[in-house]
């Protein structure tokens, strides 16, 4: 019978411990978030994080193949994001207006500001990333900072630049 009680005792002891462990972290974490409550935001004892996801620009041109740009824009972009990732949001602000056809890596854009024709028939949208053809679609293309986009309709294009 004693033993049985000690081990009752043991199983309460740790249990007990458990939720005093439990208590303090909670009592912890509230303290800490009350702190950074009640810390104003620009004072010396506060912590910034630079944030990985800093915003730079990336600027693009759209054009008929010899012809003046129908379309220059510079906007905001995030560190990881693809030309299309870049053109969805471009789109999703109302800036920039494209079909595509496709998903990611595999996108290939049929219309840009209403120019284009998914059938082809006025050529199809190249581009170019600071004066270099690229041969992957724009969902495959991440973008860096100060990037310079092209895109041209129709034209020759000499792949082997």
């Amino acid at each position: 019978m004693q033993t049985s009680e000690r081990q009752s005792q043991k199983l309460d002891w740790q249990l007990n411990m458990v939720w005093l462990i439990l208590l303090t972290c909670a009592w912890v974490i509230g303290q800490v978030g009350c702190q950074k409550k009640n810390q104003p935001e620009n004072s010396p004892s506060t912590l910034v994080v630079p944030s990985a996801a800093t915003e730079f620009r990336v600027s693009m041109v759209v054009r008929h193949a010899d012809q003046p740009p129908i379309l220059e824009l510079t906007a905001d972009c995030t560190p990881q994001t693809t030309l299309l990732g870049w053109m969805t949001q471009l789109k999703d602000e109302k800036l920039l207006e494209f079909t595509q056809r496709g998903e990611g890596a595999l996108s290939f854009i049929e219309t840009i500001a209403g120019q284009g024709d998914p059938r082809g028939t006025q050529g199809f949208w190249t581009y170019r990333i600071n004066g270099q053809v690229i041969k992957q679609s724009c969902g495959a293309v991440l973008l860096k900072a100060n990037d310079r986009v092209e895109w041209v309709l129709g034209g020759k294009v000499d792949f082997d630049q």
